[in-house]
């Protein structure tokens, strides 16, 4: 289900992406800026140009903007679900999904919707059963 041009755009996202001014650090794709609570940048195109999440180690918790929701923009509908339908590339935004398998993180933090107590793992799962 890879599209065929999501190297090419996660690239181009990493062009445009706005490191920290102290020059970041990398690890397997993820900008790590010298910042307090050390923050990892995660590319997640797909939504929006830019778009991105942010892990926080210390909080436990990532933050996935309008990467995945737990309540739908339009309908009020609640619960684990895709981005939401102003999504530029569903299909990139949906492997972009992939970038969050192995954040160790404990709460997910969506752009709409409540908290998700639990691994971004499980709530890319719930995402994609849903």
């Amino acid at each position: 289900m890879a599209d065929a041009r999501l190297p090419r755009l996660w690239a181009a996202q990493e062009r445009h992406a706005h490191p920290a001014r102290t020059g970041p650090r990398r690890d397997r794709g993820r900008r790590r800026p010298d910042l307090p609570g050390s923050p990892v940048i995660i590319g997640m195109p797909g939504h929006s140009p830019g778009s991105i999440a942010v892990h926080i180690p210390p909080a436990d918790a990532v933050c996935v903007g309008d990467a995945l929701t737990t309540r739908h923009v339009l309908t009020g509908r609640e619960g684990a679900q895709p981005q939401p339908p102003f999504t530029d590339e569903p299909a990139v935004a949906d492997v972009s999904l992939d970038r969050l398998a192995d954040v160790p993180a404990s709460w997910v933090l969506p752009g709409h919707g409540a908290p998700w107590q639990g691994s971004p793992a499980d709530l890319v799962a719930a995402v994609r059963a849903a």
